[in-house]
Order: C-alpha cells, then sequence, then structure tokens
C-alpha cells in the first residue's frame, strides 16, 4: 500500500524547497563557509617553489593588523581561515618603481576611499604638483608615485624629497579626510594629507615638512561626459550581493581594472570601454577574456588574503577544463572584489 501524504509531510516538503531555493542556490552552489586541509591555498599559483615573500627592512616596520576573521566553531579547521594565501607579486612587498614604464595617471574618480585601511598600497600617480605656494607643474604619466607602504610613507620622483622614505608615526580620519603624522630624514615632525570629498574621493595629497618644505599633489580628473560614460558602461562593485554563484547566474560584468600578472606586477592597469572585456555567468559555465568553461561545483569559504585587508571570503568555482578553477574574491558586504583566473586578476569598478 503506497504511503499516506500527511498534511505534516507536505509542509515540510514545501518548507525544504524554499529553503533551497534562497538566494537563487542549486545544490552545486554551496556557501559551507568552511575550510578543509585541502583548500587553504585557493589562489595560489601551481608552483609553490615559486611563492615569494615580502620583502622587509629593518627601517620598513610594519603595523599590527587586527584578525577580523570569522570563525565557525563546528569546523576543527576554522582556524586554517587565518593563514593568508602564498600570493606571487602580492601586495605588502617592497616595489622597485620603474617611472618610465607607467603610462598612465591616478584619476581622482578611480576609486572612493572609505575607511583609512584602503589608502595602504595604493599608488597614487599625480597630473600636478605644486611646490609651496608656487604655479601647478605639469607631470609626465607616473614622472611621480606616492604611496603608503605598511608603516612608511614613499615618494618618487621629487628630487628635493629624495630618497623619500617617511616613517609613519601615527594615522587618524578626519573630517577632511586622512592624516599621517610621519618623522622625516631629520628625525623632525612632518605630516602627509589624503583630502577626501563628499564622495569619498581623492581630491588631492599634501606633504609637509618644517625641515623641506610643502608639496601638494592632484590626480587628473575626468571630464563629466568622460564619468557619465564609465558609470553606465563599467560594473561598480557595489551592484551585487554574492553569497552563491546563483547569485551571479544571468549577469555580465565589466571589470575597470585588471592585473594581467600577479607574478610580475601588482600593479593595476585601468580597462578601457574599447577593450570589450566582459565576464558572463550562466547556470551552467563563466566567459572570460580567456575563454567559456563549464563549470563543475562552486564552495564558499571564509577567507584572508594577504595585502588585501578588505577580502573576507572567497568563492572558488572547480571547472571541468584547464585551468582547473577561477576564484571570486569577496569583502565583508559580500561584494566582488576581484576574479582571478590564472595569474590574471579583474576588478570591478569602486
Amino acid at each position: 500500500m503506497p504511503p499516506k501524504i500527511t498534511l505534516l509531510s507536505l509542509s515540510l516538503l514545501c518548507f525544504s524547497l524554499s529553503v533551497f531555493a534562497q538566494d537563487d542556490e542549486s545544490p552545486r552552489f554551496s556557501r559551507d563557509y568552511s575550510y578543509t586541509k585541502e583548500k587553504t591555498d585557493p589562489a595560489a599559483a601551481p608552483s609553490p617553489e615559486k611563492t615569494e615573500t615580502p620583502a622587509t627592512t629593518e627601517d620598513t616596520p610594519t603595523e599590527a593588523v587586527a584578525d577580523t576573521t570569522q570563525t565557525n566553531p563546528n569546523n576543527a579547521n576554522a582556524e586554517d581561515a587565518n593563514k593568508p594565501a602564498p600570493q606571487k607579486g602580492k601586495k605588502g612587498k617592497q616595489l622597485e618603481i620603474a617611472p618610465d614604464t607607467v603610462f598612465h595617471y591616478t584619476y581622482n574618480t578611480d576609486r572612493r576611499y572609505n575607511v583609512i585601511q584602503e589608502i595602504d598600497w595604493e599608488e597614487f600617480y599625480p597630473a600636478e604638483y605644486q611646490e609651496g605656494t608656487g604655479e601647478k607643474v605639469p607631470l609626465k604619466a607616473g614622472q611621480m608615485r606616492l604611496q603608503v607602504q605598511g608603516g612608511i610613507l614613499q615618494i618618487d620622483g621629487v628630487p628635493a624629497l629624495a630618497p623619500g622614505k617617511y616613517q609613519i608615526v601615527s594615522k587618524t580620519e578626519g573630517k577632511i579626510g586622512f592624516v599621517y603624522e610621519l618623522m622625516d630624514r631629520k628625525n623632525q615632525p612632518a605630516r602627509f594629507k589624503v583630502v577626501i570629498d563628499q564622495d569619498k574621493y581623492v581630491n588631492l595629497l599634501y606633504f609637509y615638512s618644517k625641515t623641506m618644505g610643502e608639496y601638494t599633489f592632484y590626480l587628473a580628473e575626468k571630464s563629466e561626459e568622460e564619468l557619465s560614460g564609465e558609470n553606465s558602461y563599467f560594473t561598480p562593485k557595489n551592484l551585487y550581493f554574492v553569497r552563491s554563484m546563483g547569485n551571479l547566474v544571468d549577469k555580465e560584468l565589466r571589470p575597470y581594472a585588471m592585473i594581467k600578472d600577479v607574478t610580475l606586477s601588482d600593479r593595476l592597469t585601468p580597462i578601457k570601454q574599447t577593450d570589450h572585456i566582459v565576464i558572463r555567468c550562466t547556470d551552467t559555465s563563466i566567459s572570460m577574456p580567456e575563454g567559456t568553461f563549464d563549470i563543475k561545483e562552486a564552495n564558499s569559504y571564509v577567507y584572508n588574503l594577504e595585502g588585501y585587508p578588505s577580502v573576507r571570503s572567497m568563492m572558488e568555482v572547480k571547472l571541468k577544463s584547464k585551468p582547473g578553477k577561477i576564484v571570486i574574491f569577496l569583502n565583508f558586504k559580500q561584494q566582488i572584489e576581484f576574479i582571478q583566473i590564472n595569474d590574471t586578476r579583474y576588478f570591478l569598478k569602486p
């Protein structure tokens, strides 16, 4: 005799189906924020022996970073989530700048900065600078660079400030933006300001030292027409809330910048609209500039990525063919920080 279907069993079945369907998920697209021993290094390059470690020197102190990793009390291996992935060419290493190989400016609307930690390891290539109250001097693309390197402010391309290394004593967030108290090469106090407007874009960068003078650096600006075109073309990273691959099904992503090969450089290269770089997702495949790949499964994990403090989790998309996987890194708001395939990273518009 066939089993009777009671009202209670029917209710339980409907409840199970509704839970299964939440966030547009399918059984293949898991969000089991946990770790296994086999998945402690999903973003690492295939050859561990080539992995580099950040270079440090005695005069480049490192700051302590608070551990904000989420933990999973039900997983005995959750502590593995605290282990940063060994990365070749990752942020955090001391870079040898070669100004003649940089052919772009930093635009003031390239990205928004909400907290001071987001300034770390960002490279700023100004279009103009001003010494004291003198006239603004136009610069060639890449002629000058400013970067907060952990506990050091590095300014390259200004002869009067050479060698350009200033120890950061303290840093604070204020109404005008971000303020860094420094010690100059003569152990005298100095100050560096990143002035932010109400939209969280950089207005200017300002350096002052009693012994070396006052310098103001201005980023390049885009016209209203250029900004309108970019905003309508490139995908902003806050457009999609991503908990699983199901949230990206039938979506198109137009990245704003990329790192072609993280083993060679971690410098972001702006993407032009004429490059026609698009990432498309379906229920069964993902299309990248490198090709279209069939998805085997996709799983999410709590994750910390050294050099990228905003990264809090990652989604490993296993493929049925080479390169074997694509990794999507997410911030604490479940927004896409970047997508990595092999050694190439694609970033959405900040």
